[in-house]
């Protein structure tokens, strides 16, 4: 098997450039995922950035599974309570608070949580 692989990340209202881009490399199977600074974001479809994950395809995929979109990424939080502590309002959704405490970080990341 070819583990080629490719990661990008792009703005998500030029996301068709960057699968065009892979694809003319060969990386024609792509997991997508859109990136979204809160739930407003998201709630309204304004994506900030596209995560894209190129590889090479196996030859057993069906054309449906070349191009995938993963669940959305959002990255803060309205209100609520952070690792963090502090009372600066910014708070990180709970899968980035979950990805801090797995890197054993206690939410802080230059000033905001």
């Amino acid at each position: 098997t070819n583990a080629a692989s490719m990661h990008v990340i792009y703005p998500a209202d030029r996301v068709r450039d960057a699968w065009d881009a892979v694809d003319a490399a060969g990386l024609r199977k792509t997991t997508t995922r859109y990136v979204y600074h809160d739930a407003k974001a998201e709630a309204d479809g304004a994506p900030t950035l596209a995560l894209v994950d190129a590889r090479f395809p196996d030859g057993t995929e069906a054309a449906s599974e070349l191009r995938r979109v993963a669940p959305p990424l959002v990255l803060y939080a309205e209100g609520g309570a952070s690792s963090g502590g502090g009372g600066d309002g910014v708070i990180y959704a709970p899968e980035i608070e979950a990805f801090i405490a797995s890197i054993g970080g206690a939410g802080v990341v230059d000033g905001y949580r």
